[in-house]
């Protein structure tokens, strides 16, 4: 259903941005592979037609940021800065639209845990956005060392519970007839862990949905 390129494109976009010097050209892999796996997931629910529309101005405003930085060199210009703030605008906006996509389709196949993840996730991904906005206004020092310590704490936190998100999806709902497609190990004992982790915090019983 597009989730396994999903978790990639997921992987590549907001793990890269956590180092600044090449958070645009993940910004601009990843969304790309994330909009390549919405192509299944668009008919499903309206919301994954949002997420598509919201990667794609990822895409386009880092795109252009990008280009803007490389022929204006250190001298960029307060377009690519605007662009900048699109784009990580955006990776927010695209993060809370995923997991409320990924939420509506768990809840048509009763899959109750993952409906509770995506919406704990959410929320720490509205906190991380609201954390951003002090981090790039606020000029005292120790100040801005606290919220920046907290803003990271918190990618880190919805980063890798997104992850393990999609990871479920992939591995849980499948369309109706195959479930002889779904698996309960991937063979990567850190993916596995974390799902084991997550199946015991989050639901009594660990049931696959059928789509």
């Amino acid at each position: 259903m597009g989730f396994g390129l999903l978790f990639i494109g997921y992987f590549i976009t907001y793990l890269g941005a956590f180092v600044p010097q090449i958070s645009t050209f993940t910004y601009i892999l990843g969304a790309g592979v994330i909009l390549f796996s919405l192509r299944k997931l668009i008919y499903e629910n309206k919301l994954f037609i949002v997420s598509a529309s919201v990667a794609l101005l990822l895409e386009i405003s880092s795109i252009i940021s990008l280009g803007i930085q490389i022929f204006s060199g250190n001298d960029a210009n307060l377009v690519a800065t605007i662009l900048l703030y699109v784009a990580h605008a955006s990776a927010f906006a695209l993060n809370i639209l995923l997991m409320l996509s990924i939420m509506l389709l768990a809840k048509e196949v009763e899959l109750k845990h993952l409906v509770r993840m995506t919406l704990v996730n959410t929320a720490f991904v509205a906190i991380g956005a609201v954390l951003f906005i002090p981090c790039e206004i606020v000029t005292n020092k120790d100040v801005l060392f606290g919220l920046s310590v907290a803003l990271t704490a918190v990618k880190i936190i919805y980063s890798v519970f997104s992850l393990v998100i999609i990871f479920n999806s992939y591995m849980r709902i499948c369309y109706e007839g195959d479930e002889k497609m779904q698996k309960s190990t991937t063979g990567v004992p850190i993916l596995d862990s974390l799902n084991k982790l997550t199946d015991k915090i989050f639901s009594k019983k660990g049931k696959g949905g059928k789509k």
